[in-house]
């Protein structure tokens, strides 16, 4: 059936001056006969090349074209034209027209698909029943002008400073409408048109993108009205008396007025300054810029007694802490083989005694020689051999007090030639050895002070002084750790090795703000090497 003068759905294929036929419906490559004859070979042959999201149109045999017109969705009109002498681009912009309409009059709304998952109508069951403080004023404003005037589709446009920038709206469908919104704001901002009426049934008579915004969301129309400054515009769908939602725009600039910057204005403007003065005054004043590091303690004066043969421990006579004088016997060592040594060596010297008595008495005077000569080496002998077994007891070396001592567990247990037995602290000098972080060591240097905090003796605290700058030390594991001695003043005998605590070392003053995101500077310093392939 022709659609030519007279056709069904518009009068506007009147002027074409040739006879127009819509022939099929196109969804998904497949062609639903409309209005006419169904397509032909020839058209069917053409669908997969109409597969565009714009218009287009193909030349067929005896003069005849073959048009598709894009709907959206994957759908498209499929047109044709007979022969008659057409200009293309007004025959194209025709038919797009006439889709258009032909779809618009025959579409419904689409009903939202039932949930599927038990989970969502609970849930929104629970969000509808939000009390209405948890929503913003303007969407208490909109529920109540869409129940006063039983309008749908509202919406609030905010405009500030010339420009839309956010859109209120009662539904939650996340689509493209705000921005189309926005949009029309805009261009009404731009030409100073306070009120912009569409009406979706009489297309073709204003811009393109208000007939696709009526067409892709299904509408009969809209109305906005705008303030003629800042403040909210009012949007409606449907086809509501203009000046009725004019009026409404201005009930919304009532009860939202524009916000006037006063006085009230500068004093937040002053206040947000000074507080940003005073943060920046806090982050750049001076504070004191500690560091902390665990330490032990140690004697600054000891001397070491050592096993000097190897040899039996056999008793051990004082503890630790313990103070001794010089010759005092602090632990015993015995051994055979040296005892066996010295019987050995005084035995020959009895014999060669003996024997030198013996020459003598029988007037061989060169053998009686050479037996006193044997006897006074064996005499000799002896004598080393009484101080290599002197020395197996261990005495104090100078006065003082036991710092360090074998275990009592040791005793019977073979000792090494210079095993250390004691450790005999002369004086009541202290030092603790201090072991740094990798990010505190590069700031301490000989000469830096602070306190020291021994663990189990609250209440006290002793001044410390840097000695010498921090030395790398490698563990037995692998590990490097960063060691550097300080000195305990004002040290008493409360003091003892082997304690710990902790010492905090006073760096002077630093800006706050340098202080505060020091660890931070460091761990990008850090990444910085390792991308950089430089070795720690």
């Amino acid at each position: 059936m022709s659609v030519a003068p007279g056709g069904p759905g518009t009068g506007a294929l009147d002027a074409i001056g040739a006879p127009v036929d819509l022939l099929a419906l196109i969804v998904g490559g497949v062609a639903t006969p409309l209005i006419g004859p169904p397509p032909g070979a020839e058209l069917r042959a053409l669908i997969p090349e109409f597969e565009s999201e714009r218009p287009g149109a193909r030349r067929l045999a005896g003069g005849r074209l073959a048009v598709h017109v894009p709907l959206g969705d994957g759908r498209a009109h499929l047109w044709q034209v007979g022969d008659g002498d057409v200009a293309l681009p007004h025959l194209i912009r025709t038919l797009v027209r006439a889709s258009r309409q032909i779809a618009f009059q025959n579409s419904a709304p689409v009903a939202a698909a039932p949930a599927e998952n038990r989970w969502r109508m609970p849930l929104f069951q629970s969000l509808a029943s939000l009390p209405k403080r948890m929503k913003t004023r303007r969407l208490v404003a909109l529920e109540r002008l869409a129940a006063a005037t039983g309008w749908t589709g509202l919406a609030f446009i905010e405009i500030k400073g010339g420009r839309a920038r956010k859109v209120h709206r009662l539904s939650p469908t996340a689509d493209l409408r705000s921005d189309s919104l926005r949009i029309f704001a805009n261009r009404m901002i731009a030409e100073d048109q306070l009120v912009l009426a569409v009406d979706a049934r009489r297309i073709g008579d204003g811009p393109a993108d208000l007939e696709l915004f009526c067409e892709e969301h299904r509408i009969s129309g809209f109305v906005i009205a705008r303030p003629a400054e800042d403040g909210l515009a009012l949007y409606v769908e449907g086809m509501p008396p203009p000046d009725e939602v004019v009026e409404a725009q201005a009930a919304l600039s009532v009860a939202f007025p524009k916000r006037v910057r006063g006085t009230g204005g500068w004093v937040r403007r002053g206040l947000a300054a000074a507080a940003v003065v005073a943060l920046i005054a806090f982050l750049a004043w001076p504070v004191r810029f500690e560091v902390t590091a665990p330490g032990e303690l140690r004697p600054a004066t000891s001397e070491i007694v050592i096993a000097a043969e190897e040899a039996r421990l056999a008793s051990v006579l004082v503890s630790v802490g313990q103070s001794v004088s010089t010759g005092d016997v602090i632990a015993t060592l015995v051994s055979d083989p040296l005892d066996e040594a010295r019987d050995e060596a005084a035995l020959t010297q009895l014999l060669e005694g003996l024997s030198a008595q013996e020459a003598l008495a029988a007037g061989d005077y060169a053998r009686y020689q050479l037996a006193q000569q044997r006897q006074d080496i064996a005499a000799l002998r002896v004598a080393r051999l009484d101080q290599r077994i002197d020395a197996l007891v261990l005495t104090a070396p100078q006065d003082g007090r036991i710092a360090d001592l074998i275990s009592r567990g040791e005793v019977g247990a073979m000792m090494n030639a210079g095993t250390s037995v004691a450790e005999v602290q002369v004086g009541n000098r202290m030092r603790a050895l201090l072991r740094l972080a990798a990010i505190d060591a590069p700031l301490v240097r000989s000469g830096t002070e602070g306190t020291f905090v021994l663990r189990g003796i609250s209440g006290r605290s002793w001044p410390v002084t840097i000695i010498e700058d921090p030395i790398a030390s490698r563990r037995e594991e692998g590990d490097v750790v960063l060691l550097v001695l300080a000195e305990i003043a004002e040290a008493d005998a409360a003091l003892f090795k082997g304690l710990t605590g902790i010492a905090r070392l006073d760096l002077g003053e630093r800006p706050r703000v340098a202080v505060l995101l020091r660890p931070l500077a460091e761990w990008v310093r850090l990444k910085a090497w390792e991308k950089l392939g430089i070795e720690l």
